[in-house]
């Protein structure tokens, strides 16, 4: 996978040495192109171009200092990976910075470090990106089945509800979210719903709920409980047939 390392750094002597020692520790590992600027708005200009970068960051630059420049650069590129690169030693400093979204904070006098710590970011970016390639996946399934998902909490609010549910609900999803799950049900068939509730454990997570009407349509209901750690009921999944 190809990357840039865009280095945000006014002192030319400092980016000589990075550039020394990334070439020296990463080329051999991984396939990067190493750019160097001045300013945070040359950065930004950069990221703008839409590649897959990580940043070198130094916080005491001629057009912006401190946390402030971690700040500016998540506001343009909220996914762009941020690694601080900088003389101030300050734990505060250190802490307000990785608060604000930088992923690392590196002393200049530490650089031997600085390599691995690409190679490990470059890892979480990838994980990070297949858990949202299947977090996509899994929402793809969720809204294209013509089976209705509906979820809601143990006091019967819903918090979710697919778009099969939607359309056969005539409803939108901001009119649905926040409402009880009993506006949607026939007034004779409360009873067997909370019963049905009242069967999911954490040791009997699923079960099979009752067939009911819903907006003119019949509707065979799979109930399963989604629990926390804890074992404390958070949510209750529907599926409809």
């Amino acid at each position: 996978m190809s990357f840039r390392i865009i280095h945000v750094e006014d002192s030319e002597m400092q980016t000589i040495i990075t550039e020394r020692v990334l070439e020296k520790h990463l080329s051999d590992k991984e396939d990067y192109i190493y750019r160097k600027c001045g300013t945070i708005t040359q950065a930004i200009d950069m990221l703008q171009e839409g590649c897959l970068d990580i940043i070198l960051l130094d916080l005491m630059l001629p057009d912006s200092r401190g946390v402030a420049s971690v700040q500016k650069i998540k506001t343009v590129c909220p996914e762009t990976p941020i690694i601080v690169l900088t003389a101030d030693d300050d734990l505060e400093v250190a802490k307000s910075c990785i608060r604000a979204g930088a992923d690392a904070y590196l002393w200049k006098s530490d650089m031997k470090t600085l390599p691995l710590v690409v190679l490990l970011i470059i890892e979480k970016w990838e994980l990070r990106h297949e858990q949202k390639q299947m977090m996509d996946r899994y929402i793809s399934i969720v809204e294209d089945t013509p089976d209705w998902i509906i979820r809601f909490t143990p006091e019967g609010i819903i918090t979710f509800a697919n778009k099969s549910s939607l359309e056969g609900m005539k409803e939108t999803i901001e009119n649905v979210i926040g409402k009880p799950v009993d506006n949607y049900l026939q007034s004779d068939q409360s009873e067997a719903h909370l019963e049905t509730i009242e069967r999911i454990t954490p040791d009997n997570p699923h079960v099979a709920g009752n067939t009911m009407w819903m907006n003119g349509h019949l509707i065979q209901w799979r109930k399963s409980g989604i629990y926390t750690s804890r074992r404390r009921l958070k949510e209750v999944q529907a599926i409809g047939k």
